[in-house]
């Protein structure tokens, strides 16, 4: 009491952290919420200083500010982690509203009604540190704010509404500023897209477009609780949205072929064959000619060490020669070759009717009377990687980079462009044992590095989940529950050494006990039915 010289009368011990901040409820004279350093808010009567009526443990570090709402029963806290909630004093300890903002909340306060009678359902917010503008947001929308106002040229330290349209603000410029919404503010919504769209892994895109139209009218104001306040806010313009399945990605054929594709440069002549072969399975002709294709592009002259002289047939040990190449292929079709001796039948692969194109490859490719070693190898295959990429099949070029390597000269961005775009996506479909050998194997220091990159591991004990430190040598018992962190899911025993484990179920266990197990089962030898193999 103010009008006391003494000590106060009454004193409140939170038994949390440091207090941050205290709020005195609009509607009631004994009720009041305290903000705490480690993230906990509390409400209390202070004709019960003994205990507090609620605790919400609100915040991930910080809780710096707090602010009641005007009808009494709802309040807003805010910290450093960045998310203002809204709490209901009545409800469950959940969060009603969490708006995600861009740094630091130092205040916040509910905006005033505007007309008697209505609601308050916008919060203003100043950053600690990111920046100098006064956000004002909508409980409608949780990431983009409503309202901005940037008129310092330094953080805001505190701010005051005047009324519903005019705010009061001193920053660390020295300054204090009257702002009036409609007259030095903006809206950031209305500067973004209200149309969007994303692929998924599978090839689906999504969309979401305004439904309109919209109006201003009460009927198409969006209604939500706010515990026992019922309020009107208009948050975001209605959206409708859909999922449009395409045929423009086969997902399984790509998932079939990551395992399936030889990516290695050495024996070029069985790398080609056993791509192509894998590609004709899935019912890929385009494909599997490609790969047969290049086969024969580079495949005869592979073990060759010195380049071919036109008309002179040269051979090597277990080198395939001309004729028995194009035998190997299968052919109906017998055209003299000139300038090879002896002649040798063209493969029917290769021809294509008159005057048409096959499979949607060019019909320069395709002549009949086509003679391999006269063809200018380095062009034709930059054509096929242009033809690839323009159909968004980095899989394919990716591949023909790894296994035609050293044999063309390929540009190191668009190399570096396809394998980042494959590893991407083979990331995404889980396949992280091909994603590691294609950055492996690839000569790109921007994609080989990403090898090198997130490779530590955070383990937590199983029985209690207290984390596990990095130490040099870390100890195979739990420090709280003192049990073994690592067990074998096989012969029970603790881990000592190098611990395998399914990145499905977290189980695992040693390297050898796991080989032994899935060498003639597929589920968790732990029992959990899951499918490890």
């Amino acid at each position: 009491d103010l009008r006391q010289k003494a000590q106060s009368p009454t004193t409140f011990e939170g038994r949390a952290d440091k207090v941050r901040d205290v709020q005195f409820s609009p509607t009631s004279s004994y009720d009041f919420i305290a903000a705490f350093e480690n993230g906990e808010v509390q409400k209390w009567d202070i004709r019960k200083p003994s205990e507090p009526e609620r605790r919400w443990n609100a915040h991930f570090g910080l809780a710096l500010t707090i602010d009641w709402h005007p009808d009494g029963t709802v309040f807003a806290s805010a910290g450093r982690d960045r998310v203002i909630k809204v709490w209901d004093t009545k409800a469950d300890p959940a969060p009603m509203y969490s708006i995600q903002t861009i740094g630091h909340v130092a205040r916040i306060a509910w905006r005033p009604r505007s007309q008697l009678g209505e609601s308050a359902y916008q919060i203003a917010s100043c950053s600690l540190q990111a920046d100098s503008k006064v956000s004002v947001w909508d409980l409608g929308r949780g990431f983009v704010a409503e309202w901005a106002v940037e008129e310092h040229d330094a953080p805001v330290t505190d701010f005051l509404w005047h009324d519903s349209n005019v705010l009061w603000t001193v920053s660390k410029d020295h300054t204090f500023v009257r702002q009036t919404l409609e007259v030095a503010g903006y809206r950031p919504a209305s500067l973004l897209s209200s149309c969007a769209m994303s692929w998924n892994a599978l090839g689906d895109i999504t969309f979401s477009v305004p439904s309109y139209p919209i109006t201003d009218s009460t009927d198409d104001m969006r209604h939500g609780d706010l515990g026992d306040i019922t309020i009107s806010h208009p948050g975001p313009p209605p959206q409708t949205s859909g999922v449009a399945e395409t045929e423009l990605f086969h997902h399984t054929a790509f998932q079939v072929l990551a395992h399936g594709y030889d990516g290695t440069c050495e024996e070029i002549w069985d790398v080609c064959f056993s791509n192509s072969e894998a590609a004709a399975d899935l019912d890929l002709p385009r494909a599997s000619q490609t790969w047969r294709f290049l086969q024969l592009l580079f495949g005869i002259e592979s073990q060759q060490t010195d380049p071919p002289t036109l008309g002179v047939r040269h051979s090597a040990p277990n080198a395939p020669t001309l004729t028995s190449a194009l035998s190997m292929a299968g052919t109906t079709t017998t055209t003299v070759v000139p300038g090879i001796i002896p002649a040798a039948p063209v493969p029917e692969v290769l021809l294509a009717p008159a005057g048409e194109a096959y499979d949607g490859l060019p019909k320069t490719w395709m002549l009949e009377g086509l003679a391999i070693p006269q063809l200018d190898r380095e062009d034709i295959v930059h054509e096929l990687l242009r033809f690839y990429g323009e159909l968004g099949n980095a899989q394919m070029c990716a591949t023909i980079c790894l296994v035609l390597e050293g044999y063309v000269t390929i540009s190191s961005d668009m190399k570096e462009l396809w394998f980042s775009s494959y590893v991407d996506l083979l990331l995404r479909f889980g396949t992280f044992n091909v994603a590691a050998r294609v950055m492996a194997l690839s000569n790109i220091p921007s994609v080989s590095a990403r090898n090198q990159e997130s490779t530590t591991i955070h383990s937590a004990c199983g029985f209690c989940s207290k984390p596990i430190p990095n130490a040099p040598q870390p100890g195979w018992i739990c420090e709280r529950c003192k049990r073994f962190t690592t067990i074998c899911s096989y012969c029970r025993k603790p881990v000592k050494g190098t611990f395998s484990w399914c990145h499905g179920c977290q189980h695992g266990g040693h390297l050898n006990c796991l080989e032994r197990w899935f060498a003639k089962n597929s589920e968790c030898p732990s029992g959990c039915g899951h499918l490890c193999k």
